[in-house]
């Protein structure tokens, strides 16, 4: 993913959403963001 990514794994849970997984529209920000709280 990015060396922030891999930097922030030792605190817990992290979830890529977004840009950081694949660069694309607002819009598939918004959804990978729903797609994670909603499994939360």
């Amino acid at each position: 993913m990015g060396e922030l990514y891999d930097a922030m794994q030792e605190t817990g849970e992290l979830y890529a959403i977004g840009d950081c997984k694949e660069f694309h529209n607002v819009h598939s920000a918004v959804w990978d963001a729903f797609e994670v709280a909603n499994h939360i």
